[in-house]
């Protein structure tokens, strides 16, 4: 789907100048006041944990099918106030309040909801707690629901705990949302089970890091999921949150170069792509998979688009060496970048990646450097 990516960024890659000139890059979006919720204020409680809250908004369904569908990929931290903004607008267009949001969660807490229906003027937004424990009757229960919905966030930083159910029937009904026409949107390590592959971390302890990561991309704590969900802008791809406040690239990079060596990936000769974002941002696909920023008022950094081929070097107990890779970063809000036309106001630029000590990213820090930029044309 998106081999036209790495032919043109390689183009780019060898005449890179210095950072091109920012344009004007500043975006507004209307906020919604919050209005209390004419619902009853006790939750519907399950003895497994599993908890169906009440809806913040109209109590009636909005009866509609999205505009979409779309992809939110918050990288955590602070919230983004625009991305719900343009979750609304991309499931009912022009309409002022439009769709019926739920947000999935593991812990119980509503409070999400209440800031999400007052940022994104829904028709209403619905909180339903899923634990680890859910039973395949609290599934139903929550497919149910999730089938009367046009937005869907997942709401949590352990991917661990949304792959539990990942072929339930509740991940076949956000299947189905995202079909028609909804919006799909994560939060943190939420957001990482969007991907066409995902690190699964539900058999370790803790996710591994950048060192150890390219010290050794076999190291026991590295493994995936794959296709938890259908999602053609997503194809070939996979997402890591808390990007630069962690130094995930190299992470990232390892997860990306594992697709090649194990095969997984179904374009010949191998392609792999990832995403990464900051806290504080994130990324918005739309149908036509253009990938923009949007970011919280006081955020810096921005979101990574890269591109990998094969390895120069991937086996176990030995680090990696992963050469020219091509970033396109996105670094204030309204930079775009076309997916399937690898063309847009992000600065583009080679990165190579070596584990064993020294210096990891050559050559050239890979969360500042120069690059240039590729408009798409008209």
């Amino acid at each position: 789907m998106r081999r036209s990516l790495v032919y043109v960024v390689a183009g780019l890659a060898a005449a890179l100048a210095a950072c091109a000139e920012e344009g004007d890059r500043n975006v507004t979006m209307p906020k919604r006041p919050f209005a209390p919720s004419n619902a009853p204020t006790h939750p519907k409680e399950k003895p497994s944990g599993f908890v169906v809250h009440n809806r913040i908004g109209n109590p009636l369904d909005d009866m509609m099918r999205g505009e979409g569908p779309g992809l939110v990929v918050l990288g955590g931290g602070a919230e983004v106030d625009d991305a719900y903004v343009w979750m609304r607008t991309t499931i009912g267009g022009t309409r002022r309040s439009a769709g019926d949001v739920v947000v999935l969660r593991v812990t119980d807490d509503d409070t999400y909801a209440e800031y999400v229906y007052a940022h994104g003027a829904f028709n209403s937004v619905q909180t339903i707690v899923v634990p680890q424990d859910a039973t395949a009757e609290n599934l139903d229960e929550a497919a149910a629901i999730v089938d009367r919905a046009e937005g869907i966030i997942f709401a949590s930083d352990d991917a661990s705990a949304f792959l539990r159910w990942r072929d339930s029937t509740l991940a076949m009904a956000v299947q189905r949302a995202f079909d028609r026409g909804g919006v799909i949107a994560g939060t943190g390590g939420g957001a990482s089970v969007f991907g066409q592959f995902a690190h699964d971390t539900r058999a370790a302890a803790t996710a591994v890091q950048t060192p150890d990561a390219l010290a050794n991309p076999y190291e026991k704590t590295i493994a995936f999921a794959r296709d938890t969900f259908r999602l053609p802008q997503l194809e070939g791809l996979i997402i890591d949150t808390h990007f630069r406040e962690n130094d995930r690239f190299g992470r990232l990079a390892a997860f990306m170069a594992r697709q090649v060596a194990d095969g997984t990936l179904a374009t010949h000769p191998p392609r792999v792509f990832g995403i990464g974002v900051d806290e504080g941002n994130a990324v918005v696909i739309d149908r036509f998979a253009r990938a923009s920023l949007v970011q919280a008022d006081t955020a810096g950094g921005g979101a990574y688009i890269i591109t990998g081929g094969t390895p120069e070097q991937i086996m176990p107990d030995a680090p990696l060496i992963y050469r020219n890779l091509v970033v396109a970063r996105l670094d204030a809000p309204g930079e775009m970048f076309d997916l399937d036309r690898a063309c847009g106001t992000a600065f583009v630029y080679p990165v190579s990646v070596t584990g064993g000590g020294g210096r990891a990213y050559t050559p050239a820090d890979p969360y500042e450097a120069p690059g240039i930029a590729h408009d798409c044309p008209l």
